[in-house]
């Protein structure tokens, strides 16, 4: 950081850090948390509205991870600023919305046994929408 970075936190009555701006503006525009202290789901500042919303297993731990965000308006050519051209037919997309979905299940020592990808499309057999292998621990 130099002199001229700033980083700004606001707080709930709490205690809890629900708000973070910058130098280039917000950081974190919202975060929600349950009585018991798990992060419902956190907004960013960027364009996109990117929100994480994450949902708690039966034993409180994460069980569930969705990363989203709206498609800004430069995705629409007929809104779009005057000669924009959108990425030429990448594999995968660069205009998803979802960046994440995944399940976690635990073995019951709490240890990673699986993680599954929501994203992986059907037919790709076990293989998410960039062709990499889904992430299953053994």
């Amino acid at each position: 950081m130099t002199a001229k970075d700033l980083v700004t936190t606001s707080y709930t009555a709490r205690g809890i850090a629900n708000h973070m701006g910058g130098s280039y503006g917000d950081l974190i525009t919202n975060k929600v948390v349950d009585a018991d202290g798990f992060i419902l789901s956190q907004t960013y500042g960027d364009i996109a509205k990117t929100t994480a919303t994450n949902k708690p297993n039966a034993r409180r731990l994460l069980g569930e991870l969705t990363i989203a965000r709206a498609a800004p308006s430069i995705w629409n050519l007929s809104t779009a600023p005057p000669g924009y051209l959108p990425p030429i037919g990448s594999t995968p997309t660069t205009l998803q919305t979802v960046l994440q979905d995944l399940t976690f299940r635990l073995r019951p020592g709490e240890q990673p046994m699986a993680v599954a990808d929501g994203r992986i499309e059907k037919g790709m057999a076990g293989r998410c929408k960039a062709g990499f292998p889904s992430n299953v621990l053994r």
